[in-house]
C-alpha cells in the first residue's frame, strides 16, 4: 500500500494516476469503488461521510486494506491550520489524522505532495 498526502491542489491525483499507470476517471472517490481500485482519492473525505452517517471509518479503512493491500491511498492534509470551533469538525479532523498515522505504518512508500513536487517520507 501507498500513501500520498498533501494540501488541496497539491498535485496528489495525478501523481497518484500517474505512479498507478491510470486516468484520472479510473481512480475510486469512495471505499466500496476503492476495494478494486489502483487509487483511491478522497480518503478525507470519506471518513467525513462515514462519520457522518454513523458508521466507523476505522474498521472502514482496515476491511479496505484487508481487500486491496496494493492499493494507492491518497489524502488531503486537514490538521494544519487553525483548529476549529465545532466539535465535530475537530473530531473529524482528529479521525482523519490518526488513520493517516496507522496507515503510514503499514505503507510500503508515503509521499507528501506540495506544489506538484512529490516528497518521499517513508520507501
Amino acid at each position: 500500500m501507498k500513501l500520498i498526502i498533501g494540501g488541496v491542489g497539491s498535485g496528489k491525483l495525478g501523481y497518484a494516476a500517474n505512479l498507478a499507470g491510470i486516468r484520472q476517471e479510473e481512480v475510486a472517490l469512495d471505499f466500496d469503488g476503492a476495494r478494486s481500485a489502483k487509487v483511491f482519492f478522497g480518503l478525507h473525505r470519506c471518513v467525513r461521510e462515514a462519520m457522518e452517517a454513523g458508521d466507523d471509518p476505522d474498521v472502514l479503512v482496515a476491511d479496505l486494506v484487508d481487500a486491496n493491500p496494493e492499493i494507492i491511498v491518497v489524502s488531503d492534509e486537514i490538521g494544519c491550520g487553525i483548529v476549529p470551533l465545532d466539535p465535530f469538525e475537530r473530531r473529524w479532523r482528529e479521525k482523519v489524522g490518526r488513520i493517516c498515522c496507522r496507515l503510514a505504518e503499514q505503507a510500503d512508500t508515503v509521499v507528501r505532495m506540495d506544489c506538484g513536487c512529490p516528497q518521499i517520507i517513508k520507501e
